[in-house]
């Protein structure tokens, strides 16, 4: 009975999970998010997890301490849904990673599973995390939640998290991973990356799991400076939201409110715009009065005890002082600081008091270092004060003067007292007052000094000494006796005189000492000469200066040349810093000094070059190009450049001239840092228009596509946000980039194979360029609005016809399609037309040929919106073409009554390219003769201003010019037929023929149009020259 009623119960358990299986199919076919699904889900979860039988809860209450096992149905029902977790339906997929991770969720924190079904939940998650929709992948991280081992360094679900956190297309993915992972050194830097995430809530979520697991002491020092930074500047209200609210409070928390804790974990001294972020945020969260607190001000002198003062001190009073200036609060801001002229004793007490400097260097140069700092947030505080009062103000120049001559006073102090000095006097008197302050540093007026002791006054001093403490013995001795006796009135008496003696040891008599006054060198030490020059600059960085006075001028003769040559580099670059903000005060001083600029930015050490190269490109920035182009001429006297001739002089001096050039050599310079700084003024020239040169853009586009800078992010950030800048600016920058186009694809083309420029692709470039010369990036305040896809189509398609089975007409042709032509501009439409039908004729390929045919077709959309009388025009010039072609075949016209102009476009070839031997060719010279009526061409003044200029290297270009072959009416008809005016061309089968040929014709061409002009009737019996003679 006992084994029927056993088996008849599992069967019975059987049916029940058999049963109970098949309704819950129904509800995992819906993966959208269903009230009726959803708390069908539940109800699963709860019943599974729930424990069924008394016994079994007596059981649990019995023993808490030992692990939970799972019950057989929930075993069962998780059998059930790993078999199906492959299914194809993705919403069957989707509910069965959501159920079972509730289920897992659910279940005890000591809970326990079989050790082949969690090998079997296991494998079967983690090939859900590859799915291929993003709701399964994120089910599934939440499902294996509870199998990651923090404890195992290669565990297969952690790193498949920390794959899925950094590499996973989708937000939510990401954001499921961050809240369930575990938090350990290994996966601390994939969660600390996830605060640069693409997307905000990411972003704030990492945040947010920062606050909550990680405490403070698990970051360095640079991770939290990090965090904080990039946090409160995210360009995401709710990331910097997230950061006031959540972060910086967590952190106070776990440093017990105190202020100053967490700036020495934040490294004040480094890190100082940082700490001046958070201390913002930290007003806004904590009251006025524990800010207070925290500064530990005394209550009577409002200030801080010298040996007490820090770094982190310093920072928060200067930042609060500032806070509540900003606010206006006068009440709360007497109440942290003394009186003026209090804080300037105070302040000229701190900064002159020896330190007794330690027994380790390292930790002498630290505490110097923080003493310098300290001193810079205390003279900050000064600008803060009200310096209207008469008293203060007098106390306040003084100490200024006597800190800036001081020997304790660096070159890092300075800017700030200069800029006190600044507020103090007006510009009438300041600029000579600083003068008479760097003369005296230089050279100090006699100094008083004490003279030593003798020797016998020296004896004659330790002799009293020990006197006095021989007689205190005495006493003391005569004291305690009395006090034994009871004698109080002599105990008295005895202790007044103990008292008087104790003083005068404290403070023995010794004779006055003598002084003697010494007169000292004048100072050429680089530190004097350093500060020196740190003072004449931050007089002359103020922005009321506006001229060069002759204090200037005679500072310039008698400091800065002769720091230019101290064998000091920072004397050196000191020097040439001051030397170029004179330069900017004065125009002839920067056409004097622009020649040893150039020279220091060519042979001098980094650093100095980089200070000569900022001088240059300021002063050109200022002055323009066309102020040193008499400057330039000295240069090639240096091994700088090659000197220009003569003639090229104005040409030079439009693309930038030699300065310029000498510039463009600092772009392969090895330093990253000169690399950097030339690009950028260069970008800085061409966006001020001092220069314009298309030279230099294809320059600049070969280093923005250069492999070779691939390191350089700031360059080719710089370039990437200058071209598209630079070409909404103004048509005419348009225009220098379309002339950029061609010299740089040729560059490209023909790269030699080990250049890093053979591995560039030359379509990309192709298309960035049309992108950035497109008429629809041009700004609205643009005055002058040009379309250079109106002409860059020509060159593209010029460049087909030269060469139509070459790289670059197989690139153009794809990116032909993408032009913006000007629908209204007709007469460059029909150009146009003509023009791609001979380039479709020469192409080959059905895809090339097909993307030429949309161009036309867009093209003829263009021109069917035509006027009437423009449409006239164009038939007549299309019949008018259809004739020239005939004539140009051989075949005679018919004999029309009226003067017919045919209007052709004809291209002009350099010496490079070999000419169509067909426009000099013709048939036998009898036949021509015989046939083709008189012609005369029309002269155009535009053929004789043709320059070389007109014509691309490497490709023919067609102009705008039109030759008109006119005819005459039919004077003799009866006569016959008239021999041609025009010499016929012999066969030409060279290209040194064919440039002969060429002059031959031309000339010959001229002179019968002048003579023509001359003479309006020409006898049909006049002889005419054949080509042999015209040779």
């Amino acid at each position: 009975m006992v084994t029927a009623a056993g088996t008849s119960g599992t069967s019975d358990f059987k049916e029940f999970v058999e049963e109970f299986t098949r309704l819950l199919k129904c509800a995992l076919l819906y993966g959208d998010k269903q009230p009726a699904v959803e708390r069908t889900l539940s109800f699963v979860v709860k019943f599974a997890t729930a424990e069924k039988t008394e016994q079994n809860a007596g059981k649990g209450k019995d023993s808490e301490d030992e692990d939970e096992e799972a019950d057989p149905f929930l075993e069962n029902l998780i059998v059930f849904l790993l078999k199906n977790h492959e299914a194809n339906n993705a919403a069957v997929r989707l509910r069965i990673c959501q159920l079972l991770s509730m289920l897992l969720r659910q279940m005890g924190a000591k809970a326990a599973i079989d050790n082949d079904l969690y090998d079997l939940i296991y494998d079967t998650m983690l090939h859900r995390l590859q799915d291929k929709i993003p709701g399964v992948r994120k089910e599934a991280v939440l499902a294996l939640t509870r199998l990651q081992d923090p404890y195992n360094k290669d565990c297969p679900v952690i790193e498949a998290y920390c794959f899925h956190l950094c590499k996973d297309p989708n937000y939510d993915v990401r954001r499921a991973v961050l809240n369930n992972i575990a938090v350990t050194y290994q996966t601390l830097p994939a969660i600390l990356d996830r605060t640069r995430d693409v997307r905000e809530l990411v972003r704030c979520q990492a945040y947010t799991v920062i606050s909550q697991k990680i405490h403070l002491k698990s970051l360095t020092i640079a991770q939290r400076v990090r965090l904080l930074s990039e946090g409160l500047k995210d360009r995401h209200e709710m990331v910097r939201n997230c950061v006031k609210k959540k972060l910086i409070p967590s952190w106070l928390r776990l440093l017990g409110g105190n202020v100053l804790d967490l700036l020495t974990c934040l490294d004040v001294e480094a890190s100082v715009k940082e700490a001046e972020l958070v201390l913002k945020t930290i007003f806004e969260l904590i009251p006025f009065p524990d800010l207070v607190k925290n500064i530990g001000l005394t209550k009577q002198q409002r200030l801080i005890s010298p040996n007490e003062l820090q770094p982190e001190s310093a920072l928060l009073w200067r930042c609060l002082a500032q806070h509540l200036r900003e606010e206006g609060a006068e009440e709360a801001l007497e109440e942290i600081l003394p009186d003026l002229t209090q804080f300037c004793s105070y302040l000229n007490d701190f900064v002159l008091t020896d330190v007794m400097a330690g027994e380790d260097e390292q930790d002498a140069a630290i505490q110097v270092m923080e003493r310098e700092f300290i001193t810079n947030q205390l003279i900050s505080i000064i600008l803060v004060y009200d310096l209207s009062d008469e008293a203060g103000r007098r106390s306040l120049d003084q100490m200024v003067r006597n800190l800036l001559v001081s020997d304790k006073i660096g070159e890092s102090l300075v800017k700030g007292l200069v800029e006190i000095f600044s507020k103090l006097h007006p510009l009438s008197t300041r600029i000579n007052q600083l003068a008479e302050i760097i003369s005296e540093i230089r050279e100090p007026l006699c100094k008083t000094v004490e003279v030593p002791m003798s020797e016998e006054e020296e004896r004659k001093k330790k002799l009293k000494v020990a006197s006095l403490k021989v007689k205190i013995n005495q006493v003391r001795e005569e004291l305690q006796k009395n006090m034994l006796d009871l004698d109080l009135e002599k105990a008295q008496l005895q202790k007044d005189e103990l008292l008087e003696l104790e003083a005068q040891l404290s403070q023995p008599c010794q004779p006055n000492p003598s002084t003697e006054e010494i007169t000292q060198e004048p100072r050429n030490d680089s530190a004097t000469l350093i500060k020196c020059l740190t003072i004449f600059c931050n007089i002359v960085e103020c922005s009321q200066v506006e001229e060069l006075t002759p204090a200037l001028q005679t500072l310039h003769d008698g400091l800065i040349l002769g720091c230019l040559r101290s064998e000091d580099p920072a004397v050196r670059n000191s020097g040439v810093q001051a030397l170029g903000l004179l330069c900017l005060l004065s125009k002839d001083l920067a056409k004097q000094h622009i020649t040893l600029l150039m020279q220091v930015s060519k042979i001098d050490v980094e650093k100095i070059q980089l200070t000569a190269l900022h001088c240059i490109i300021d002063c050109l920035h200022l002055y323009g190009i066309e102020e040193f182009a008499e400057v330039a001429e000295d240069l090639p006297q240096t091994p700088l450049v090659e000197a220009p001739e003569k003639d090229d002089k104005e040409e030079c001096v439009e693309d930038g001239g030699a300065i310029i050039a000498a510039l463009c050599d600092r772009l392969d310079a090895e330093s990253l840092e000169i690399r950097t700084l030339v690009v950028e003024g260069l970008c800085k020239l061409l966006l001020s228009s001092r220069i314009t040169s298309s030279k230099l853009l294809s320059r600049l586009i070969l280093t923005f596509y250069n492999p070779a800078t691939g390191d350089d992010s700031f360059v080719r950030h710089i370039l990437g946000v200058f071209f598209p800048l630079y070409a909404s600016e103004d048509g005419s920058n348009q225009e220098s980039l379309c002339e950029a186009v061609m010299p740089t694809l040729q560059t490209l083309l023909h790269a030699p194979t080990r250049s890093p420029l053979a591995s560039v692709d030359i379509e990309n470039v192709t298309s960035f360029l049309i992108s950035i010369t497109s008429p629809t990036i041009l700004s609205e305040e643009c005055q002058e609005k040009v379309n250079v896809h109106d002409t860059l189509v020509f060159t593209l398609c010029s460049e087909v016809l030269t060469k139509p089975t070459g790289y670059l007409a197989k690139v153009f042709i794809r990116c032909l399609s993408s032009l913006n032509l000007t629908p209204t501009n007709f007469s460059t439409l029909r150009q146009l037309d003509v023009l791609v039908t001979k380039v479709i004729k020469v192409i080959e390929g059905k895809s090339a040929q097909n993307s030429v045919k949309r161009l036309q077709q867009k093209i003829q959309d263009f021109l069917s919106s035509a006027p009437d009388n423009e449409a006239t025009e164009e038939n007549a010039s299309t019949e008018d073409e259809a004739s020239a072609e005939e004539t140009k075949d051989g075949e005679p016209p018919a004999d029309r009554t009226e003067t017919t102009i045919i209007r052709r476009k004809r291209m002009l070839y350099d010496n490079q390219t070999i000419t169509d031997p067909a426009l000099f060719s013709c048939g036998d010279d009898s036949e021509a003769e015989g046939r083709s009526p008189s012609k005369r061409i029309a002269h155009s003044s535009s053929i004789d201003s043709l320059d070389n200029d007109s014509v691309t290297f490497g490709s023919s270009v067609i102009t705008s010019t039109q030759i008109k072959i006119v005819e005459p009416e039919s004077q003799g008809e009866s006569n016959g037929s008239v021999p041609s005016a025009i010499p016929a061309a012999p066969q030409i089968d060279t290209e040194l023929e064919v440039s002969q040929a060429e002059e031959v014709f031309v000339s010959n061409l001229e002179g019968l149009v002048k003579s023509s002009q001359q003479e309006c009737t020409v006898a049909a019996s006049r002889e005419i020259p054949s080509s042999e003679d015209a040779r």
